[in-house]
């Protein structure tokens, strides 16, 4: 194997150096979103009830962060976000509403958040655990009339 001179690698790394440098300048400032929590767990509730909870995040990229919308897994789960750009180390909001409606059990609901984040998705779960509010039996035996 060939050895090169030291003057060559040395003009080797320049360029190589000065070519990093310019795509890491040509990339410009972008925004990043970066949220407290990424799930939450509501606990127990009854059918037909109602519980909010708000995701918290912060814009920790160099660019105005923009929230496109939101898209929920279900009729059952509602999201709304901040309006308006958010700077640079500026703080905005998901506010996630579940409505257990008729169902029981527990339950995993998504809450897709776009933005113009290079990693532009970012997903939210609510948790919960729903009770009936009457347990019935399937059937009663009142025995021998």
């Amino acid at each position: 194997m060939k050895m090169r001179s030291p003057r060559a690698l040395a003009a080797v790394m320049a360029f190589a150096f000065a070519l990093a440098m310019t795509t890491v300048s040509l990339a410009g400032p972008t925004p990043k979103i970066k949220f407290d929590e990424s799930e939450w767990d509501f606990g127990d509730m009854y059918q037909q009830e109602e519980k909010t909870h708000v995701f918290s995040f912060t814009n920790v990229g160099d660019a105005d962060l923009i929230v496109n919308g939101t898209k929920t897994s279900c009729g059952c789960t509602a999201a709304v976000a901040s309006d308006g750009a958010i700077p640079p180390g500026g703080k905005g909001e998901i506010k996630v509403t579940y409505s257990s409606k008729t169902t029981s059990g527990s339950i995993s609901k998504t809450v897709t958040v776009n933005s113009n984040a290079p990693d532009s998705s970012t997903t939210l779960v609510v948790k919960a655990h729903v009770k009936k509010d009457i347990n019935l039996p399937n059937s009663i035996q009142f025995g021998t009339v």
